[in-house]
């Protein structure tokens, strides 16, 4: 597994992340002031800014060294990834992605972000929905052995089950759709929408057993 200190940021345009920090002369921005900036940003469907501030949140918490509390980095780091994913960086998120997949959370002191795991997957694979069918699958698979090496059945994060199972649809993938029905038929309570969505995703299955 990947260690914090093997994390390494890609090429990125740091003038203009630090134009988009604004930080005052003589005044040094905390990372998680950064971050805080990076997230605004990104609440504000503006992911090609908050990657290039999550970098710097990354930069400046590796620079911070050790404190009273487990550095934030990782989770900076698996955050430029999403943001420069979401941005349409796939080249450039996609191995930050692959990394954040393998980061050793308990080593970093950070056990219980080892969630951001799953949003990692989650990311690669909705780059897969216009490939095909058996590269969604493989990865799908990845995904559910190094999550359960983390604890857990892959996906448990209930939004992620519902886009999951769309682009399984998609891509008419009768185990995974399956799967993803058994997860989300387990919830209690299930929202609405997605109740309507396991249903139709249950008469697909009906539709095309053997």
């Amino acid at each position: 597994m990947l260690k914090p200190a093997a994390m390494q940021l890609p090429d990125y345009d740091r003038t203009q992340a630090l134009a988009l920090l604004k930080e005052k002369p003589g005044v040094t921005l905390s990372s998680f002031d950064i971050a805080s900036k990076a997230h605004r940003r990104w609440d504000l469907k503006q992911p090609q800014e908050a990657a290039l501030l999550f970098c710097l949140a990354f930069e400046r918490a590796q620079q911070e060294g050790p404190g009273d509390k487990p550095s934030q980095a990782p989770n900076y780091f698996v955050r430029a990834a999403i943001t420069f994913n979401q941005a349409g960086e796939t080249a450039v998120a996609e191995p930050m992605l692959l990394k954040a997949t393998q980061i050793d959370w308990s080593a970093a002191g950070l056990p219980h972000d080892s969630h951001m795991c799953e949003w990692a997957y989650e990311q690669l694979l909705l780059n897969q929905r216009h490939d095909s069918a058996e590269m969604f699958s493989q990865l799908f698979t990845q995904a559910q052995a190094r999550c359960e090496q983390l604890g857990w059945v892959f996906p448990k994060i209930y939004p992620k089950q519902e886009t999951l199972l769309e682009v399984a649809l998609e891509l008419e993938i009768a185990s995974i759709v399956r799967t993803l029905v058994d997860l989300i038929g387990q919830r209690r309570p299930i929202s609405r929408s997605a109740r309507q969505q396991l249903q139709t995703a249950q008469q697909w299955l009906e539709q095309n057993s053997t």
